[in-house]
C-alpha cells in the first residue's frame, strides 16, 4: 500500500511533469525574445545572478507561486510596492532607488513564456 506522502510526491511530479510538456519550443522561443527585448538589460542571462534586478531564476518559488501578483509587479513595480504587496516591498527595499521599467503591454501569456 502506498503512503501518503509517496502520493503526495507522486502527483507532485505529475504536475511538474504536466506542466512542462504544456510548455512548447515556441513559448520557450517566445520567451527568450521577450527576455532579451525587454529583460536583459537588467536581470543576468543565466538567471542566477544579481544585476541592476534581482536574478530570475526561481522568481514564481520567491513570489509564493502567485502568478498574479508577478504579472502586476511586471505590468507597474510601483503600483504593487504602494499596494503593499509584501514581496514587491521586500524588491523595492533591496533595489531602491532604481525602479523596475513598467511593461504594461505584456501579457499573462508573455510573462509565462519569459518564466520558462
Amino acid at each position: 500500500m502506498m503512503s501518503n506522502s509517496l502520493r503526495i510526491r507522486l502527483l507532485q511530479v505529475t504536475l511538474i511533469l504536466a506542466f512542462g510538456l504544456k510548455l512548447s519550443a515556441a513559448d520557450m522561443n517566445a520567451g527568450k525574445a521577450l527576455f532579451i527585448n525587454n529583460c536583459a538589460s537588467c536581470h543576468a542571462k543565466n538567471m542566477k545572478e544579481k544585476l541592476t534586478g534581482p536574478a530570475l531564476g526561481g522568481v514564481v518559488d520567491r513570489w509564493g507561486g502567485d502568478l498574479n501578483a508577478i504579472y502586476s509587479w511586471v505590468r507597474n513595480s510601483q503600483a504593487s510596492v504602494s499596494a503593499g504587496q509584501p514581496r514587491a516591498v521586500a524588491i523595492w527595499g533591496e533595489y531602491k532607488p532604481t525602479v523596475m521599467t513598467a511593461f504594461p503591454a505584456l501579457k499573462n501569456e508573455d510573462i509565462d513564456n519569459i518564466l520558462a
